[in-house]
Formats: structure tokens, C-alpha cells, sequence
């Protein structure tokens, strides 16, 4: 659909991490498909407050005005969010993820007291990293406090926006959750014909960058775990490992490459071809949260996926039918070795794969869902004297907008660790 262009559209604000490109990641991918279903209703406007990944946003920045109709003002610089407030009355200002909202919701109240304030969880960040220290035995000391501010950003929200209906209930389902305004988007998914699809005989395919901490653990685990069970099956198979490890933070990988039989090739730009070839795309994953895209988008490319019960959260599939799951190293290995020797196996749980996203992720069945958050916004109602210090408010934010980025850099290195 065509963004629209009429006078009186009403305007909406999408405050990111950083320029999100289709290039980078299925969350990123997820994000620019609400911003650009968004634009077809309203006029959209997005700024950055990260600092992390320069000298890539130019590209990023034209796809988003010529593709998806929204613009990105002043090149996306982060002290540049501050201008974006300055004159600009935007009913709806959609933060993505809660630690960028901690620091953002506070300057975006008072610059704009008339917005709807929605903050986009992405994941529940809390039950990631709890089961991250429980998977590996690694505590981190800081998890309570910060999985407290957390849920104390959700509820200084007007409005929360989760992936999935499992997320969304878990969070209802806490002491003190707003239990009210919770909409449910989850990954949005293409339409695509699954009757290109070639197999490589096989081929086994994992999809994810490597600088997310359950993707590293996930291919290190089947690596050592379980890779050697289904060589000693099927001595020919290969393990491709497709996924960037982004903006050049360190990352222990050599030990997966040295493996046999199994090839570390990073960033693969066209990823249709990557699942039209292979035999079956796993998803090892032993922590995480939210609903995964790798999960999804290889699903909806017809290509079989065995994953684990982390892997298949939030999305409406029938394992055993839909795709495999197994958390166990021996049953997990035996789900691939099962797919890679029965064609006719393979080719039904891709095709019921794909049915099945398609019904809960494609385009047409999330862009009702954007388009009724937008229908559902209603100004608040600010009393004079807010009016004025919202005027004010610009010349007090500008060291703060700044502060906002380089924590958020700080944050992503510390994590990289």
C-alpha cells in the first residue's frame, strides 16, 4: 500500500536504537514493516538515539523514505530527536525496546504531553536474561534491579506493544502490570512461493547474527552437542552458519569453524536463496524470549525448521506437523538426521510451516492489527501550564537526548562482552 499523503494525516514518531536496516536482523525487519504500515494512515517520522553503527545509515535512510514512505529527519542523528520534537504535534510516539524508552519517555512527555507514549517490548528482556543465568550458570548481579526498571518502564507507558500472546500474558500475569491498552504485533512475514525451492542434499542452514548472545550459544551448543550425532548418520552433511557479528565486536567463533564439515560465512545478503537451499534450517536455541524470526521467515520460505520449545514460543504451530522441536542433544539430532533423509517428510512440514506463519505473521493479517493501534489513539487532554513547560522543554532535553545515546552505546558494548 501506498503511504499516505493527505493534509490532515495524523503524525506519528518512531524512536529507535538505531536506523533499522532490512539487512540487519528480523526484529529490524519487523520494525521497519510497523513503520511502513503505520505510514500508509499517517505521516511517520523516525529518529535514532544510538550511536553505534555509523556509516551505514545513509542506505538505510533512503530505503525507508523511497520503500516504506517514512522519513527520517536530519539525517538521524541522535541530538537530532530533540529538533524532531521542537514545533512537530505527533499523536502516537512508538519507542522500540524498554531501555531506550527508560531514558527517551521521560523528554518525550514533556516535549510532547499530548502524545500517546507506546513502547514496543521487542522481548521480554527480564525472561531472557533469567534464563540466560539459568541455562548457564552465569548469575548476573544486576539482573533484579534491572529487570525491575523494566517492568517500571512498561508501566509509565500508555500503551505496551508485545511480539506475541504468550509474552503479553506472562506480563499481565505479574504483581503491579497494567493489564489494560497491551496490543499483541507479532513478526510480519512475506508472502512467498515455496515452489523455487531447491534443496542441497544435506544441507543443514542456521540463520542469525552472532552477536546476539542466544544465537552464539544456540550454534556453539548444536556444534558440540549435537552436530556429531548427525555426521556419524549422514558423514556428508555440512552445517552452513549464515549471520553477521555486527559492528565489529569480538566474538570467540574460531572453535566453530574448526569443526568438521561445518562453514562460519557471515553476512549473507539474499537470504531467499540461503533457505531455498537447504535441506533444514535449525534454530538451536537454549534461552531467549519473544517470538524468534529466524524461526519465522525460514518457515515461510516452505524450508523445514527444528528448533527447540525457546525456538517455538509465540507462534501458532503444531510440532511434529508445523515443524520439529526437541530440547533434548540426541532427539534434536535425530529430527535433522529424519529430515535429511526423508524428502517427502521435509517437503510437508515446510509446506505446513509455511501455511501456519502465514496465518499469524503475513502482511495481511499484522496490518489491521498496526492500522487499529493508530485508530485507537486519542490526544490527551493537557491543561494550560503543560502546554508552556512543553514549549520549554526542547532547550532543557538536548543534554539529555546526547547522554541517552552514548548510555545506549556503553550498554551494547558492556553486553558484546
Amino acid at each position: 500500500m501506498k503511504p499516505f499523503s493527505g493534509r490532515r494525516a495524523p503524525r506519528v514518531l518512531v524512536v529507535t536504537r538505531a536506523v533499522p536496516g532490512a539487512d540487519s536482523s528480523a526484529g529490524e525487519r519487523r520494525l521497519i514493516h510497523i513503520s511502513a504500515m503505520l505510514a500508509e494512515r499517517a505521516r511517520v517520522d523516525l529518529v535514532s538515539v544510538g550511536t553505534d553503527r555509523p556509516g551505514d545509515e545513509p542506505a538505510r535512510i533512503r530505503a525507508l523514505r523511497v520503500d516504506h514512505g517514512v522519513n527520517v529527519p536530519y539525517g538521524g542523528r541522535p541530538v537530532d530527536m530533540v529538533r524532531t520534537l521542537r514545533g512537530r504535534g505527533y499523536g502516537l510516539i512508538l519507542v522500540e525496546a524498554w531501555d531506550v524508552a527508560e531514558a527517551a519517555l521521560p523528554i518525550l512527555r514533556q516535549c510532547q504531553p499530548r502524545a500517546v507514549l507506546a513502547v514496543d517490548t521487542v522481548d521480554l528482556h527480564f525472561l531472557r536474561d533469567a534464563r540466560a543465568a539459568a541455562t548457564t550458570g552465569r548469575p548476573d548481579p544486576e539482573q533484579q534491579a534491572r529487570a525491575s526498571r523494566e517492568l517500571e518502564t512498561y508501566g509509565s507507558a500508555d500503551t505496551r506493544i508485545f511480539v506475541s500472546e504468550a509474552e503479553r500474558d506472562l506480563y499481565e500475569g505479574l504483581p503491579g502490570a497494567v493489564t489494560s491498552s497491551n496490543a499483541v504485533i507479532p513478526i510480519v512475514v512475506q508472502e512467498q512461493s515455496t515452489a523455487s525451492r531447491a534443496p542441497r542434499p544435506g544441507e543443514v542452514v542456521f540463520v542469525g547474527p552472532l552477536w546476539h548472545g542466544p544465537n552464539h550459544d544456540g550454534v556453539n551448543w548444536f556444534c558440540s552437542e549435537i552436530w556429531g550425532d548427525v555426521l556419524r548418520s549422514l558423514p556428508a552433511s555440512r552445517f552452513r552458519i549464515i549471520g553477521s557479528n555486527a559492528w565489529g565486536y569480538a566474538m570467540d567463533t574460531a572453535a566453530l569453524a574448526d569443526c568438521p564439515g561445518v562453514t562460519l560465512e557471515g553476512f549473507v545478503a539474499d537470504l531467499s536463496s540461503v533457505y531455498a537451499g537447504a535441506a533444514v534450517v535449525v534454530a538451536p536455541l537454549r534461552f531467549g524470549a519473544g517470538m524468534k524470526g529466524k524461526v519465522c521467515e525460514a518457515m515461510a520460505a516452505g524450508a523445514p525448521v527444528v528448533t527447540t520449545s525457546v525456538g517455538a514460543e509465540g507462534i501458532r504451530a503444531v510440532p511434529g506437523t508445523d515443524l520439529l522441536v526437541a530440547d533434548d542433544p540426541a532427539d534434536f539430532a535425530r529430527a535433522v538426521v529424519a529430515l535429511l533423509v526423508d524428502g517427502h517428510l521435509a517437503a510437508s512440514v515446510g509446506a505446513a510451516g509455511a501455511a501456519a506463519v502465514s496465518r499469524q505473521c503475513g502482511a495481511a493479517v499484522v496490518r489491521p492489527v498496526v492500522h487499529a493501534l493508530l485508530a485507537g489513539v486519542q490526544q490527551r487532554n493537557v491543561p494550560a501550564p503543560e502546554r508552556l513547560r512543553a514549549r520549554r522543554a526542547p532547550k532543557l532535553a538536548v543534554a539529555a537526548a546526547w547522554r541517552l545515546g552514548r548510555r545506549l552505546q556503553a550498554r551494547r558494548q558492556w553486553a558484546s562482552r
